[in-house]
């Protein structure tokens, strides 16, 4: 009997470990595609992303370089940010313009961009006048965020 029972955990270890292995792989690949930004004209319009609580994010990339970040919250309430982006490779720039003494930048990186889909990741804010990584701390900030184009 305890032959038995050794032989079915072995097979479901065995299962287990080859669903991470395939699931690994395939994410490996795609993600070294979807890194590849293609044609960079494709970040201009609008883009969204909706929160779980009902309230969402608009951004907009215009062709002078400007951009504008627009948060609607659940309750109503919103913020909107303004300012200057740029296209470095798979980095996108956003330098907010608001009005204070303090250079507020955010580095992202382009995990995808189509005509439908834009994925970003934050990876480094300009603070005192020198870039700082926020990858690697496991907060929040290493997650990729998805828009959606607005039509």
């Amino acid at each position: 009997m305890e032959t038995i029972m050794l032989i079915k955990r072995l097979w479901l270890i065995m299962f287990v470990i080859t669903g991470f292995t395939m699931i690994s792989c395939s994410d490996d690949s795609d993600s070294e595609s979807e890194e590849e930004v293609g044609d960079s004209t494709l970040i201009y319009g609008s883009w969204k992303r909706t929160y779980s609580d009902g309230g969402y994010q608009l951004i907009s990339f215009h062709q002078d370089g400007t951009f504008v970040i627009q948060e609607v919250y659940e309750d109503g309430g919103d913020f909107k940010y303004v300012g200057f982006f740029q296209l470095n490779g798979n980095d996108l720039i956003l330098d907010i313009d608001d009005n204070d003494e303090k250079e507020d930048k955010y580095k992202f990186r382009i995990h995808k961009l189509t005509s439908s889909l834009l994925g970003i990741q934050l990876t480094d804010i300009y603070s005192y006048g020198k870039w700082e990584s926020v990858v690697g701390n496991g907060g929040k900030d290493e997650q990729i965020l998805l828009f959606k184009k607005v039509k």
